[in-house]
């Protein structure tokens, strides 16, 4: 008789709740923990699962808590294609212009617009917002 094996596909989600977590122990910056969570959430609801992991924390700490106006934009942009590579420039340059202007992290007008953008992932991204609370 051949042996029978069986094949479980056990599926997980990182949570706001556990970035939030994951922020404390690590003592990240107290008034940034809430504009990771917020990216860690909605980049998970607009690229999908694969575009967040607990290893962005630190390096969104750094660049967020960084100087503000264009260069945070920039970096926030190579950081956002290096996690997802399969999104062009210009989604990446949308969905950052949105989160910026959402967060108010960037206190240079340049690096936003007036409306967050206004591109078709600046207005995922805000439905993405619509999930922040519910997301636990």
């Amino acid at each position: 008789n051949g042996a029978q094996s069986s094949v479980v596909l056990v599926e997980t989600r990182l949570t706001r709740a556990k970035v939030e977590e994951v922020m404390r122990s690590r003592n990240n910056t107290p008034e940034l923990r809430v504009h990771i969570a917020t990216w860690c959430v909605t980049s998970r609801l607009v690229f999908g699962e694969e575009s967040i992991s607990l290893r962005l924390v630190d390096g969104l700490d750094r660049i967020l808590k960084g100087p503000g106006g264009v260069g945070k934009k920039s970096a926030l942009v190579d950081f956002l294609l290096d996690k997802v590579p399969t999104i062009s420039r210009v989604a990446a340059e949308d969905f950052v212009s949105a989160f910026l202007h959402r967060t108010q992290v960037a206190e240079d007008a340049a690096a936003t617009t007036k409306s967050g953008g206004g591109g078709p992932f600046a207005l995922m991204f805000q439905i993405a917002c619509l999930d922040l609370k519910a997301d636990k």
